[in-house]
This record gives structure tokens, sequence and C-alpha cells, in this order.
């Protein structure tokens, strides 16, 4: 079986939460950074417990699998992480929860933190 990763816009992400089609929005960021800002809907799994149980969740559940992180490369890795795990299809979100504020998606803000990725 190929696995497939598929990088999406912030705006094909809102699409798809706007169609209401069943889908997992995982957020790969540190906990700091989930509670500072996230896309509304979005389930806080760090990149560092993305771990075979959370996976197999994941592979055992129904709708497509999104990946976002602060700007891409967390959310990329975890894309390859479930693609080992056999997981056939997953999305990456381009520009990750800072293009999707930018774009005008709907978040939740509390603080600001600092990201990991600066």
């Amino acid at each position: 079986m190929s696995e497939q990763i598929i990088t999406v816009s912030p705006s094909d992400l809102e699409n798809a939460l706007r169609n209401n089609n069943p889908l997992h929005l995982i957020d790969v960021r540190s906990p700091a950074e989930f509670r500072a800002l996230h896309v509304e809907g979005a389930e806080n799994w760090p990149l560092d417990q993305l771990n075979d149980e959370k996976l197999n969740q994941l592979q055992a559940s129904e709708g497509a699998l999104y990946f976002i992180c602060a700007a891409g490369s967390r959310s990329q890795a975890a894309c390859e992480k479930a693609a080992k795990h056999g997981i056939p299809s997953m999305y990456t979100v381009a520009g990750g929860t800072t293009a999707c504020q930018k774009a005008g998606l709907q978040v939740v803000q509390t603080q600001a933190v600092l990201s990991l990725e600066r």
C-alpha cells in the first residue's frame, strides 16, 4: 500500500471543516503553544507524544486526517510518522496555524508563547 501525504492550503482546510465531513485535525505543537493559539476544533497531540497507540487510534477512526503545527515542518514530520505506521493518506496544512489565522479561520487564542520552530 502506498502512503500519500497531501499538502493543503488554509482555505482547503476551511472548506473541509465547513463541509462537516468527518475529519481529525491534529495539532502537533507543544501544549503551551496549543493553549496560546489553535484552529478551532483541533486536538493537541504533541509530535513527541505521537506514538503507536495514538496512531492506531487514528488509523481505526473514521474521517480524513489533517496535521497542523505552527508553520508546517512538524506537521510534515507527523505525516511521515503516520505514513511509516501504515496510514494510507493524510494532509498537512501549509503554513500551519499562523497561515490559518491570517486566512481568517476560526481560532482560539489566549496568551502568546514562543514557538519551538523559532
